[in-house]
């Protein structure tokens, strides 16, 4: 009888383990990509880029990676919502991006 509590109790456990793992990744991965670096392959430490009038938070994330200049589009679309990047907040003009700047830095950066 105790090794059936004992096996039900440690069942709950793992579950109530993988439970609270999933719900804590998406800040663990906040977390670790706030001072992950972002930008790659510039070519020169600063370059110039312009966002429409209109652009979606897709079409900025299309528009640097199709320059070769985002590590990772993916990433960047995760990290710019969840600081609220989009719609209204994506102001069209022209920025100035550098080379060694975090997802954090760009992001902060296109919301100025």
């Amino acid at each position: 009888m105790m090794k059936w509590i004992g096996l039900g109790l440690t069942i709950v456990l793992l579950v109530a383990l993988v439970v609270v793992g999933q719900a804590m990744y998406p800040y663990y991965r906040l977390y670790t990509l706030k001072d992950a670096a972002a930008m790659g392959h510039l070519k020169k430490p600063k370059e110039a880029f312009f966002i429409p009038t209109g652009a979606t938070l897709d079409q900025v994330a299309r528009s640097l990676s199709q320059r070769g200049w985002l590590l990772s589009q993916e990433d960047f679309v995760f990290f710019a919502k969840a600081k609220n990047y989009r719609g209204h907040r994506i102001v069209p003009g022209k920025y100035i991006v550098k080379r060694n700047w975090s997802y954090n830095q760009l992001v902060n950066h296109l919301r100025a």
